[in-house]
């Protein structure tokens, strides 16, 4: 049975292991403001869920990433769910997440869970690709 928690400082060292992008320091700061949902099976770690406040109040998922030998098993919908029911009793009305251009699988992922597509942005010298954004109303 895969369950949702918010993040710790005891898992900063399992995050620190399972990505490729994040410092430590981002990694600290990330916990520390409980800006990761982390996803377990059997009292393991499978996954992540990180996110941040756009303007301060508009919850963006910015990343989501379960262990390759756990995907398939609900990891991802779980912190989906957990960090959506979160977020709805903290008061917000819209969610926002975002996927690259050529990342087809990503984008049907988040309209399989309740997304709709809200634009997309050109991100300059910083990555090639557009940035394709969905958002979710809260009721």
């Amino acid at each position: 049975m895969v369950l949702a928690r918010i993040g710790e400082p005891s898992d900063e060292a399992w995050l620190l292991n399972h990505t490729e992008q994040h410092k430590q320091n981002w990694v600290a700061m990330g916990v520390a403001h409980q800006r990761y949902v982390i996803a377990q099976i059997d009292g393991q770690a499978v996954g992540y869920l990180r996110f941040s406040l756009l303007w301060g109040h508009i919850p963006f998922m910015e990343e989501v990433w379960v262990e390759p030998d756990s995907r398939g098993e609900g990891a991802g919908r779980t912190m989906v769910g957990f960090w959506e029911d979160w977020m709805k009793a903290d008061g917000a009305l819209t969610l926002v997440t975002s996927a690259e251009e050529h990342a087809a699988l990503a984008q049907k992922w988040h309209q399989a869970n309740g997304y709709r597509p809200a634009g997309r942005l050109g991100l300059g010298l910083a990555q090639a690709d557009d940035e394709l954004y969905f958002i979710k109303d809260l009721h």
